[in-house]
């Protein structure tokens, strides 16, 4: 039979103290290491990482969103299921996408919690059932962002600030001729694709965007037009001989 570590990272001594009992009737669990805090989580594993770690979101000090980073962060390797009481949209999310293999929340029923963990040893995801489903729908309702690389979100976030094509050019170190590349990129996704609409903000941020450009354009016109007619307005005799 696999038998498998586990630590248990919770800031309430009771939750600890009754998890772990729970996990010690469970022959897989064979050995049951308990931490009160984030840094005491770290420091543990770094001495001695085990095969799963089941992880509080709120805690004191480092909370369970910083403590993932950082043992991810640290190339820990370990099995890390969070268990926590927040049911938030905001914080399922974050913890997703930190790396976690598991999302749990407390009021799950203990032999629920236990198929579950023991599931995520298998190599699956251990969700509860709630969160599995605002994982599912928010899987069927993707953000249209997400359709945008790492450099059109960097100029997306510029132009929501104001900056024209040449300030936005200098801020992220490329061409002005880059930057309005990728606007018209992403004028032409909010605009001619119906199957890919950007947000409202986006698409407002990106129209800002483009009469900045038209704006900029005249400006450069304006100028070329004023030397043009300053060479033919000028007086020949004020030309000096070479």
């Amino acid at each position: 039979m696999t038998t498998w570590t586990v630590l248990l990272v919770d800031d309430h001594p009771l939750m600890r103290k009754g998890l772990s009992q729970l996990l010690k009737f469970e022959p897989e669990f064979a050995a049951v290491n308990e931490a009160s805090s984030g840094a005491d989580a770290i420091a543990e594993v770094a001495r001695h990482e085990p095969d799963l770690i089941i992880l509080d979101l709120n805690m004191k000090g480092l909370s369970g969103l910083d403590t993932l980073r950082a043992l991810r962060n640290e190339g820990c390797t370990s099995v890390i299921v969070i268990l926590t009481v927040s049911d938030s949209p905001n914080d399922i999310h974050a913890i997703v996408q930190a790396g976690a293999d598991g999302y749990l929340l407390k009021d799950s029923e203990p032999e629920e919690l236990v198929e579950q963990l023991k599931l995520a040893m298998t190599g699956q995801k251990a969700y509860s059932e709630q969160v599995r489903a605002y994982l599912e729908q928010s899987r069927d309702q993707a953000s249209p962002l997400s359709v945008l690389t790492e450099r059109e979100r960097q100029i997306l976030q510029q132009v929501a600030k104001g900056l024209r094509n040449r300030q936005i050019a200098e801020s992220l170190y490329i061409s002005e001729a880059t930057v309005k590349v990728h606007l018209k990129n992403l004028l032409k996704n909010s605009g001619s694709n119906p199957v890919l609409p950007l947000p409202c903000s986006t698409l407002s941020m990106s129209q800002t965007a483009k009469k900045q450009e038209e704006q900029e354009e005249q400006e450069e016109q304006k100028k070329v037009w004023k030397k043009k007619a300053a060479c033919i307005s000028k007086p020949p005799f004020l030309y000096h001989r070479k």
